[in-house]
């Protein structure tokens, strides 16, 4: 019977042998009960952002079970690590083209931004025993996520990611069972039945590392977020779409002075640049002026390196 207290398996359990934490240890130990239970598991992980997979959740699992790893810029095939740039339009093809188990045991998610979207989508595919994803400690106790965006990645500010609650909603068909302050830690329902577990509130599992504070620049384009109801074909869509729009505008503008304000720490000329550019683009692009803001400061972040 599984009557472990989930918010305290982080703290008792929690070990770093491979992982960028203590998820090794929290791992190990879901493994081990499952196993003390004789739920049968397929031993096969699938775990993407891993850079050169030398410091990964999945590691601590490469000697023991068969698995692939992906990464936008590193590739070694000695570990089954492959360069894969992982988006919503191409993850179907991926569990495709890798031969991805519908009922893997394990799956890692940490892409730094549109997770949430990613999983959301992959699950209609495949349906992993356990989930380890990523979310955002400092979105506390509410539905958050990023506008989903296909051409973004981390600018190590704190617009990234979505909170506990919305991956929760996204992964209805499984249990939170753990938790540190960077991953969450999911069991299918299937298997937690067998376990007799009680699902924990939300606040017990995370509540004691909503007081971390990452060392992440404040988001200085101020952009918007949404819900888990957004989560969904329709809005990735149309954010697909909006991001077409934006990049053929953007590439007709000179950015040489954007980036010139940022070097020089012309904070005041920064912001207007921005404004300028952004009424430029507003009068070619019409339709969801925070969503189209959103997008057009996610581009205009990376290309000025703020």
């Amino acid at each position: 019977m599984f009557f472990l207290s989930v918010y305290t398996m982080g703290n008792h359990y929690g070990r770093k042998v491979y992982s960028q934490n203590n998820e090794d240890g929290i791992t190990l130990r879901i493994l081990q009960i499952i196993s003390e239970n004789n739920i049968p598991l397929n031993k096969f992980f699938w775990e993407f952002g891993v850079e050169d997979g030398s410091e990964c959740n999945t590691r601590i699992l490469r000697n023991k079970w068969n698995g692939i790893i992906m990464d936008g810029g590193h590739e070694d095939h000695k570990i089954n690590l492959f360069r894969e740039i992982i988006t919503w339009e191409n993850i179907w093809n991926l569990i495709k083209k890798y031969k991805i188990p519908k009922d893997l045991g394990l799956l890692s998610i940490d892409t730094d931004y549109n997770d949430a979207y990613l999983a959301h989508r992959l699950l209609k595919k495949i349906t992993p025993s356990i989930i380890i994803a990523e979310y955002n400690i400092d979105l506390g106790l509410k539905d958050m996520v990023v506008i989903h965006d296909p051409d973004h990645f981390w600018d190590y500010s704190k617009y990234y990611g979505c909170s506990a609650l919305c991956l929760q909603r996204i992964y209805s068909d499984y249990g939170l069972i753990s938790a540190n302050s960077i991953n969450l830690f999911f069991i299918h329902k299937d298997i937690l039945r067998k376990l007799n577990f009680k699902q924990k509130p939300l606040k017990n599992i995370i509540g004691q590392f909503m007081k971390t504070k990452h060392p992440f620049k404040q988001d200085y384009f101020h952009r918007h977020w949404v819900s888990s109801k957004d989560v969904n074909e329709r809005f990735v869509k149309k954010t697909i779409k909006y991001s077409k729009q934006i990049n053929k505008e953007l590439n007709k503008i000179n950015l040489s002075k954007l980036q010139h304000y940022r070097q020089k720490k012309k904070f005041r000329e920064f912001e207007d640049e921005v404004s300028k550019i952004k009424r430029n683009i507003y009068n070619k692009i019409k339709g969801d002026k925070p969503l189209i803001h959103t997008l057009i400061s996610n581009r205009l972040s990376l290309r000025s390196k703020i």
